[in-house]
């Protein structure tokens, strides 16, 4: 996964692919009926000091550096990472 990198280090007007998130269940769930699953791409629209507004599905969802720190992303023009294969 060389082009691997935290939700956090993205910039505005990416489109990004989720490849993992690393928070408790309850978010995760959350998240993933809001339309952001492994595997789903979405946009950047902004990183600022005060978090980040995400495009997903043409809504838009405001996150904390927090939470980005902890969701593993990839550029969406990326070919999708197989899932069984080994990491590294």
């Amino acid at each position: 996964m060389p082009d691997a990198m935290t939700l956090k280090k993205s910039q505005g007007g990416q489109s990004l692919r989720l490849l993992d998130c690393d928070s408790d269940p309850k978010t995760r769930n959350k998240l993933e009926t809001l339309g952001l699953v492994p595997g789903g791409t979405f946009s950047v629209v902004s990183n600022s000091a005060a978090g980040l507004i995400l495009n997903i599905r043409d809504s838009r969802l405001a996150i904390s550096h927090a939470l980005a720190q902890k969701m593993t992303v990839e550029p969406a023009t990326a070919e999708p990472r197989d899932p069984e294969a080994p990491a590294g």
